[in-house]
């Protein structure tokens, strides 16, 4: 569900952010804590998503194969308020 080829994609765009505005890397630590943020971030906005489209995604050939449309996760799990 966080969709691991967009978080590779969104990952290398950050490392290369990164890489370019501060004319190298100057602190791998900082750079590590970057990537888990913006991987964070990534795979929470993913599930997010899915949560959101549930519906239409249930309804769209391209995507009523997805976790929560078909019932393989249970919809109250993804949930972030009642």
């Amino acid at each position: 569900m966080t969709k691991p080829g967009i978080m590779m994609m969104v990952l290398v765009t950050t490392a290369l952010g990164f890489y370019f505005a501060g004319h190298g890397i100057k602190d791998p630590v900082l750079l590590l804590w970057t990537l888990l943020g913006s991987a964070l971030t990534c795979g929470g906005s993913s599930v997010l998503n899915q949560y959101l489209e549930r519906d239409a995604d249930a309804l769209m050939q391209r995507t009523q194969n997805r976790p929560i449309p078909t019932g393989l996760s249970a919809r109250k799990g993804h949930e972030l308020w009642p």
